[in-house]
């Protein structure tokens, strides 16, 4: 072989080489844009499944939120709903509770509409009787609760008073009555059997 022929040989061995070299490059390159390819795909899928999963907790925190404004709404409501209870209770005991009384000469009682005289007036020497009457103010009366106030006073000390209305005195207490008759002030002793016959007391000057 001559020399010219060994630079051609050598020549072509260095191609075939070089070839060889390019297609190991090539099909490396070709792995390479493979696996970029499957990453960007795997990204692309993650990144969807994380859009995905953040929309449904985007959901799942709106209906949190909804849900959580109707509890407050709820309770807020309920709150209101329990006071407006408790103070509708709470007028319900006191009116419940609240008595009333008067007292005064027969004229006075008279001239305020609390008492009138009755009595038959077919009898010839018939005698009037004083009666509550039958339809009473509470205006005209001293409202105090039942539960609180045992004592009432009077106006006088030096008169006596007799209870025109219902009232049981036997549930007054023992030193509330001088010889039947009342003085300086009334001493209830059980209020709530004292007060079960009329919530209206009126007691008279004698």
């Amino acid at each position: 072989m001559g020399e010219r022929e060994a630079e051609i040989h050598a020549a072509r061995q260095r191609i075939q080489e070089l070839s060889t070299s390019q297609t190991r490059l090539s099909r490396r390159i070709a792995t390479y844009e493979a696996t970029v390819e499957e990453l960007r795909a795997a990204a692309e899928r993650r990144e969807a499944q994380y859009t995905t999963i953040i929309a449904q907790q985007r959901n799942m925190i709106a209906q949190l939120s909804s849900g959580l404004d109707t509890a407050r709404a709820q309770a807020e409501r309920l709150g209101m709903e329990n006071t407006l209870l408790a103070d509708s209770l709470t007028l319900i005991d006191v009116a419940r509770n609240t008595v009333y009384y008067a007292v005064g000469t027969e004229s006075e009682l008279k001239d305020r509409g609390l008492v009138v005289s009755e009595g038959s007036k077919f009898l010839i020497f018939g005698s009037k009787t004083l009666q509550p009457s039958r339809d009473l103010d509470p205006e005209l009366f001293i409202p105090i609760d039942m539960n609180t106030v045992r004592e009432i006073p009077l106006p006088r000390d030096d008169k006596s008073y007799k209870i025109l209305t219902r009232h049981n005195p036997e549930f007054l207490a023992s030193n509330s009555l001088f010889d039947g008759q009342i003085r300086e002030s009334l001493l209830i002793g059980e209020p709530q059997e004292f007060w079960a016959t009329s919530k209206y007391l009126i007691l008279v000057q004698r």
